[in-house]
């Protein structure tokens, strides 16, 4: 069964990006999994950690982004071309991983919800048009914008999980429970129309953190409130390495550079065995 999940958080800057691209490589390099990586982010950061600037820039021309699949929709000239066709956008074997494929995002997509708002359900556009294809994979992950808008509703409406990637720190951990707050309400408004809905939260996740006295004794803090469980045991801390290999549009796994490589690609795969421990092993949390 295929299982989708959906990584946000409503404040930028906290590795959303990071977390949902090397789990989703390491998914795939180390576990044999077969990923799609839907990059729903109009800043393309995902993107850009798996394919080069030069080679985004060539996918865009060649219409090869999630714009295609939303131009079909809002195209008021009625000049829908081919329309939207999966095969011939998904990016295969992205940043050389061979079983990742990656749904490439577009800058142009920033106003999205504008072009739109007069479109019923706009929030199933995902599911609706490629449910058929998720079949085909062992995980479809989804790294959504910092916001509640359109795009992020897509990708929620297309999960059965979501992930929270966090700093232990004041305004990370506040908008948490914001965060879990407007998706209850986004279930409730959208569950009385919508059959095979059941979206779960499904952890938080320490990111960038940085190894000092201050941020150690907030995860045990954080850890001990009832309210942002589950919480993932595995911690990524803040290394260079992770930028580098970012980039040079390569995830960790197949980087093999920068200092500190070794511990870093060791804490993605501790942080990607527990995930597969959750979502593919049933634990219960």
């Amino acid at each position: 069964m295929t299982r989708k999940i959906s990584f946000i958080n409503l404040k930028g800057g906290v590795g959303k990006t990071t977390l949902a691209v090397n789990i989703a490589a390491d998914l795939s390099h180390y576990h044999n999994k077969s990923v799609l990586l839907i990059d729903l982010d109009p800043q393309t950061n995902s993107t850009v950690s798996l394919v080069t600037p030069s080679k985004y820039l060539e996918l865009k021309k060649e219409e090869k982004t999630l714009k295609r699949l939303y131009d079909s929709l809002y195209d008021t000239k009625g000049n829908n071309r081919d329309g939207f066709n999966f095969e011939r956008i998904v990016c295969k074997q992205a940043g050389n991983v061979k079983k990742l494929h990656l749904l490439v995002s577009d800058l142009e997509l920033i106003d999205i919800d504008i072009r739109l708002s007069h479109i019923p359900n706009n929030h199933a556009i995902i599911r609706n048009a490629l449910e058929k294809e998720f079949a085909s994979y062992d995980y479809v992950i989804f790294d959504c914008p910092p916001n509640l808008g359109i795009l992020t509703q897509n990708g929620l409406f297309a999960s059965d999980f979501y992930i929270v990637p966090a700093q232990p720190d004041f305004l990370s951990t506040f908008g948490i429970e914001l965060i879990r707050g407007r998706v209850e309400w986004f279930k409730k408004w959208i569950g009385e129309s919508a059959s095979r809905f059941d979206l779960k939260y499904g952890g938080l996740i320490f990111n960038r953190v940085r190894n000092t006295a201050e941020h150690n004794q907030k995860m045990l803090e954080l850890r001990a409130r009832q309210e942002l469980n589950p919480i993932f045991k595995s911690v990524i801390y803040e290394r260079t390495a992770i930028s580098e290999a970012s980039a040079r549009s390569t995830p960790i796994c197949l980087s093999k550079t920068g200092f500190g490589w070794k511990d870093v690609d060791s804490m993605f795969r501790v942080c990607t065995e527990e995930f597969l421990a959750v979502f593919d092993g049933g634990e219960k949390r």
